[in-house]
């Protein structure tokens, strides 16, 4: 029996899969695998649920910490423009404009531990433990208590698992995805044994690393060396998660969410090179073209995954109409179905930070991945991404707690407060 089992008559636990899709989980429980979690299914109840508008893990689970949309957070995306002030940044918690559930939990004296969740460094004093994520610049800076990094030191936690290897070395990457995962789990594990909390979690990021990279081998394609190391990764994933649940005792809710789902890659889509070629987007230095060389009097840029934000200076109803409708007609320039829609921030967000976020954003179709580049000498490639987000197909599943009002991932928030406080948002 976990410390502090007798503390309320609930708790929760949230084990966060980034990227998995509703639909591979159904398949490898076909397939045979994941057959501990699919006993917890069986108690439980799975289902289907839909991510949010940009498609990011940074907005996807900043909506699911806090309940609301991204233009109520105020967070859009992993790099955000500021096209008034020619500005470009990365997005932090001090951005985060609305209070988020360990926060809650903290100022009414619940105690949290919270691994590896996005957007969240700076890390900031919570009554329990913060773990951040791979956004923090070093593990040092990554926790609170501002010293448990030390004890992080014996599990060779890592933050993040380096990219790079998956085009120079991808049995390196492989290997290192799993590693990773595994020093999580051992953290996780320690923790629930060791501490007192109200709400855990837990957020592995190495399925949405495994996916990018190595979508076609989940798929039992591609390369076929990967199929057995793939075949580890997810079995020993499903043993961790049998011995998670298995310590949670029976007044405490399990949660698996994830923030998004995932698909293969026909062509990633460098927007900002047709929006050169058309002549809306303009460099003053054509050997370095980016951000910073953007030249006043461009009309917009892109940033991934489809964002378009316009330069100063121009009408913005007007060039609201104009871009959609010339974007709009790639379909036809290139003979197949690219974009589903071209939606504007007013359709698209609600709160009082919609005005941050990007003037247009479009809806792909299936396979095409829209890229922030600048620069890039086609429009479209394929490089060594493999699978790419999806608005559809994340999943979420509870067990000891009603899912079933749950649409999309900002619908989580109320349905844990409900458990662990007896109140809504």
């Amino acid at each position: 029996m976990l410390r502090g089992a007798d503390l309320r008559k609930k708790r929760c636990f949230v084990l966060g899969l980034d990227g998995m899709p509703y639909s591979l989980i159904e398949n490898l429980f076909h397939r045979g695998s994941l057959q501990n979690l699919k006993k917890i299914v069986k108690s439980g109840k799975m289902k289907r649920i839909k991510s949010v508008y940009p498609t990011v893990s940074s907005v996807a689970w900043t909506c699911f910490a806090t309940g609301k949309q991204p233009g109520e957070t105020n967070i859009f995306g992993f790099t955000e423009a500021d096209a008034g002030t020619h500005s470009i940044y990365i997005p932090v918690d001090t951005q985060r404009k609305v209070e988020n559930i360990w926060e809650k939990l903290s100022r009414k004296g619940e105690r949290s531990i919270v691994i590896n969740v996005p957007i969240s460094y700076p890390v900031k004093e919570i009554n329990g433990i913060m773990v951040s994520s791979f956004l923090a610049p070093s593990l040092e800076k990554a926790t609170y208590p501002y010293d448990y990094f030390k004890e992080l030191l014996d599990y060779h936690y890592e933050l993040d698992a380096d990219a790079f290897l998956a085009a120079t070395n991808k049995p390196g990457f492989m290997k290192q995805l799993l590693d990773i995962m595994e020093a999580r789990f051992q953290v996780c594990l320690d923790l629930l044994e060791k501490e007192r909390w109200v709400y855990f979690q837990l957020n592995i990021m190495e399925t949405d690393r495994m996916f990018h990279f190595f979508w076609d081998e989940v798929q039992q394609e591609g390369d076929v060396s990967f199929h057995d190391s793939i075949f580890l990764f997810f079995k020993r994933l499903d043993e961790y998660i049998k011995q998670v649940f298995d310590m949670l005792d029976e007044d405490t809710v399990f949660l698996l969410v994830s923030d998004h789902g995932f698909e293969g890659v026909k062509k990633e889509v460098f927007l900002n090179t047709w929006l050169e070629d058309k002549g809306y987007l303009k460099y003053t230095d054509a050997q370095n073209k980016n951000f910073f060389t953007i030249a006043p009097d461009s009309l917009c840029f892109s940033l991934a995954p489809g964002r378009i934000y316009f330069v100063a200076g121009h009408n913005r109803e007007e060039m609201v109409r104009h871009i959609k409708q010339e974007i709009l007609k790639i379909n036809i320039e290139y003979g197949d179905n690219i974009i589903k829609d071209v939606v504007s921030k007013e359709e698209l967000f609600q709160g009082g930070y919609s005005s941050n976020g990007p003037e247009l954003l479009i809806i792909p179709d299936k396979g095409y991945d829209f890229k922030g580049e600048f620069g890039n000498p086609e429009v479209f490639m394929k490089r060594h991404f493999t699978g790419m987000h999806t608005f559809e197909d994340a999943v979420i599943l509870g067990n000891r707690i009603d899912i079933e009002p749950v649409e999309t991932i900002c619908d989580v928030y109320e349905v844990i407060l409900k458990e662990i406080l007896y109140e809504s948002i």
